[in-house]
Formats: C-alpha cells, structure tokens, sequence
C-alpha cells in the first residue's frame, strides 16, 4: 500500500471518530495498526500534520464569501500514479468584476493543492517532478493548478495563493534535500509569493490597516442583569468601542444578540497589546491604545472569529472536539447563520472607517495610478 493510500485511512478514521463515535481506544489501535506499516515514520508524520492544514484551508474557503465550491478529491489512483498527483481540492470562485470588466458573471474552476510550510521557514520548496505530476493531472482537466500555502513564521502566518504557471516564472530551480532526497525544486521566498498572492483576487481577501493611536475600550460592570459576556474579574461587558481621531464605532452591549457577540473577538483581534485599567464603582474600564500601525488579513480574523465563537459556545453546539476536522463534518445552518453575523458585524465596523480596508492585488492587477481605488 502506497503512502498516500495510509494518509487517506488516517483522514478515514478520524471522520468516523465524528460521525459514529467510535471508541477512543479503538481509534488508537488502528491508528497503531496502520503505522506499524510505515517505514519512513517522521515523513508520515509531517504528512498528517499536513492533513489539519488541508481542513483549515477548507474551513477557510466556505467561511470566505466568495467561493461557490469547494470538494475534496480522493487521491487514492489505481492508475499511472507515477504519472500523475492528484491536487487536495477543486473549487468555483466567481470571475471577479476587475477582470470581467461589463461582461457577464463567470465561474472559475480550478485545482488546489495546499502546502503547510516548516515552522520558522522563509521559502516554498517543491520538488521539480512533483510540480509536474501535478501539472500533467490539471492539464488532462483543463483547469489551472493553484498552491495554497500556510506559512508558520513570526513575520507572516496568512493564506497565500498562488497559480503554478506564475509561480515557475518566479522561482529558481535548485539542487534541495526534500524528504530525503537531494532533488532538482523549485525555490520562492514569502516575500517574493506576496507579489504574486492571488487571496485578494479569487477570495476577496484585504489587508486591515489599524493606525497607531486607535484605541479599544471595554467597560465592564458588576451586579447588573444587563450585559451578555462575563469577565471573572469586572463583571459583564456592557460598552465597547474602537476609535481613531474624529471616527469612532461603540455598540451597546447591554442588550447583546449574536451580531453583538461576535464583535468582541473582531476587535480584540485588532487590540492585543497591554490594556489600561480605569476603575469608577463597580463599572471598570479596560483601554487597549495600539503603539504601531498593524496590518491584518481580512481572511484570519474572519476564521479566528468563527474559531474562536464556536469553542465559547461548545454547550451550544455541543462540541466535544475543537479540531477544524469536526467542525467541517459537524458544519450546520447554525454556522452559516453564524458566519452571516460575522461578516455583518465586520461590514459595520468597516462602515465606521476606525481602519482602512485595503485590497489585495498580485502585480499584474495593479492600480496604475493613484485615483484607482483599492477599497472594496
């Protein structure tokens, strides 16, 4: 049995664990059964790290607005293997109307594969023959072959999505060691992929600009009925605020509904630094005042959002596992209702103008000048 035919029962068992509840101890034993086969055990390992990434990306694609489609294929091949690979996913995203111009609205589909790079690495490495095995599975299709890949570095942990075509004509080929092997890869910086990102293109991605100066405020308060959210320490969250000079967005959190709710992590997730504690009575006011410009992807706070309402909700949904594999197989209308409110809650606080929203363009999308808007 081929490597990837062991990854694809791993991904087998963990899906039947969700659905059907096998035992935990069960799951172990045919978790053992199966790497008690494996040979090259480190390489396997990494291989399954990489299916949490996959989810995550699948996760990404249907909490993302844009994207029609999204299927997972099964890479198990009883023919010409050593010919072809075939890619983690085939998706529809609309044309967008930059390329569309007046003409009327188009669907584009294409292949993905997603790539999780090492901890700490600047570069994408892939191997020269398996970018062609790739490639020769697409062009049998006919749809263009993309790369999505999820760096784990301090300067940069966003989605970048690039097409192979594009990516050969920027990368150098070198001689690398890859899983044990010295072979001919195709090597590219992050820095250099940011140029050629297609997020904000096929996923209506954008940076966030939150400016140095904009403060966050919470005020909490105790003995009261009001309120939705309870801090351990000052009560329940009845005001919160964002500002910046003369714009300024605050929400009454007395009366909280869900689209209140999913305010907090939006913007805790913009002010992360040392907060001032400011005590009148029982209320408290806890003020964040960012030090430094900061840039953030539109893309990871929406699924920070979502990640972080379902784990505060688990009774709710009556989650018993945090992993994105069980919230794409428990995935109900409960959560597109959820994903709804956060982008409705997002779309107000952009209203507001407390950041600036800027899109995501690869160079051959450009603005040429200064009057070409990069808003939505």
């Amino acid at each position: 049995m081929r490597s990837i035919e062991k990854i694809n029962d791993f991904k087998k068992v963990r899906e039947i664990k969700i659905k059907h509840g096998i035992a935990p101890e069960t799951e172990t034993d045919i978790e053992k059964a199966i790497l008690s086969e494996v040979k090259n055990k480190d390489a396997f390992h990494k291989r399954i790290v990489g299916l949490d990434i996959e989810d995550e990306f699948h996760l990404m694609s249907i909490i993302m607005a844009d994207v029609e489609q999204i299927t997972p294929l099964e890479q198990k091949q009883l023919k010409n293997y050593k010919k072809y690979t075939i890619p983690d996913f085939l998706i529809s995203v609309p044309v967008p109307k930059l390329i569309l111009k007046k003409e009327k609205p188009l669907i584009q589909r294409m292949f993905v594969d997603v790539k999780r790079l090492p901890d700490d690495t600047l570069d994408f490495v892939i191997p020269v023959d398996s970018l062609k095995k790739l490639e020769r599975y697409s062009q049998a299709y006919t749809f263009p072959l993309y790369f999505a890949i999820k760096p784990h570095n301090k300067y940069y942990t966003s989605w970048l999505f690039v097409s192979s075509d594009i990516l050969k004509k920027h990368a150098k080929i070198e001689k690398k060691k890859f899983r044990g092997k010295n072979q001919n890869c195709y090597t590219i910086s992050i820095l250099d992929i940011l140029k050629i990102n297609y997020m904000g293109l096929w996923f209506n991605d954008f940076i966030l600009h939150v400016k140095k100066g904009t403060k966050v405020t919470k005020r909490y308060k105790k003995d009261t009925e009001d309120g939705f959210t309870i801090h351990e320490k000052y009560g329940k969250l009845v005001y919160m605020s964002m500002e910046i000079g003369d714009k300024k967005f605050e929400v009454d959190m007395r009366k909280s509904d869900i689209g209140k709710m999913v305010l907090i992590p939006i913007i805790d997730f913009f002010a992360k630094e040392e907060t001032k504690e400011l005590k009148n009575g029982k209320e408290t006011e806890l003020i964040t005042e960012v030090s430094d410009n900061i840039m953030i992807n539109f893309s990871e706070l929406i699924v920070n959002t979502y990640y972080r309402v379902r784990r505060q909700f688990k009774e709710v949904y009556k989650d018993n596992d945090t992993t994105f594999r069980y919230y794409l197989n428990t995935f109900s209308d409960k959560d597109w209702g959820l994903v709804s409110h956060i982008h409705d809650s997002y779309e107000k606080l952009r209203l507001s103008e407390v950041f600036m929203q800027i899109r995501m363009l690869p160079e051959p999308f450009f603005p040429k000048d200064k009057s070409t808007s990069t808003k939505k």
